[in-house]
């Protein structure tokens, strides 16, 4: 399994967590586990990579939105992040969402 790590301020994690926790809403009433479970394992690693990186828990559960947060995800799971911004994008119209996808399609785009 080919793993990449990639690293967001806190505040763009928050916005690719929230897209995430919106389609994993989505995948459990429609009853795509399989979708749910990766959704899970992708926020999972944001909340682990938080906590990792600073010890502890702020005020929000999050550090400050300037911190930086490096992440390490399967290529299949970084794919899914990528597949779940896209989806969220063409709603959202959020800049922040368009810088996140561009590192994720790089990174994906690169051999090992």
């Amino acid at each position: 399994m080919i793993y990449r790590a990639l690293t967001f301020t806190v505040q763009a994690w928050q916005a690719v967590d929230a897209a995430i926790d919106s389609s994993v809403s989505i995948d459990v009433v429609e009853g795509d586990v399989v979708s749910a479970m990766r959704g899970a394992v992708v926020r999972d690693a944001g909340w682990r990579a938080s906590f990792h990186a600073h010890g502890q828990n702020f005020g929000s559960g999050w550090p400050p939105g300037e911190e930086e947060l490096t992440l390490e995800l399967s290529k299949e799971h970084w794919q899914y992040v990528a597949d779940q911004l896209e989806r969220w994008q063409r709603v959202s119209g959020s800049d922040v969402l368009d810088a996140v996808l561009d590192d994720v399609r790089t990174a994906l785009s690169t051999r090992p």
